[in-house]
């Protein structure tokens, strides 16, 4: 069996803006044992500035999601395994999150709403990570993470909203 991928990735800033893209494409030689989603797209725009210089930075952004039809694995908690289904199809349509970021000094609070598109375009939408394990519904999060350890060097620029808030490891 034979798994073919090609990825691209094209980030770039247009003064504070800034737009980050990822694309997957990816074919299995043998569907029965490995089903892939085609093609997967994530797509991270935001406006990045200083409140006040070196003390406090913000993002303002949405992040976005979408993954062609395929055949989502089956989770066994009993076992605590994945394993391949061909009941249902899952994906073919769009997450998006929206979030405000804010860096103060060395804290980080972040708000973000959840799956905003839940419904568009399709009326009956599936948001399933898994077959039969839904992902989060519409919510509002709000959190801080704030490290009271000491850090090596500081980083210049931290990484919110999209996959993980501020460097915390929540979805």
């Amino acid at each position: 069996m034979s798994v073919m991928t090609a990825s691209v990735m094209k980030n770039f800033r247009l003064w504070k803006f800034h737009f980050d893209h990822k694309a997957l494409f990816q074919l299995s030689s043998n569907e029965d044992a490995l089903t892939l989603p085609v093609l997967a797209l994530n797509f991270r725009y935001y406006l990045q500035f200083n409140v006040k210089k070196d003390v406090m930075q913000m993002q303002i952004g949405a992040n976005a999601t979408y993954e062609t039809e395929w055949y989502a694995p089956a989770y066994n908690p009993a076992l605590g395994v994945f394993h391949s289904q061909r009941d249902e199809k899952y994906g073919n349509c769009p997450y998006i999150d929206v979030f405000l970021n804010i860096q103060w000094k060395r804290a980080c609070i972040f708000i973000k709403a959840v799956n905003l598109g839940m419904g568009w375009p399709n009326k009956s939408a599936d948001y399933f990570s898994a077959h039969h394990y839904i992902r989060p519904q519409q919510a509002f999060k709000i959190g801080i993470f704030w490290p009271f350890y000491v850090q090596p060097k500081r980083v210049s620029n931290f990484n919110p909203g999209g996959s993980n808030e501020l460097g915390s490891s929540q979805k």
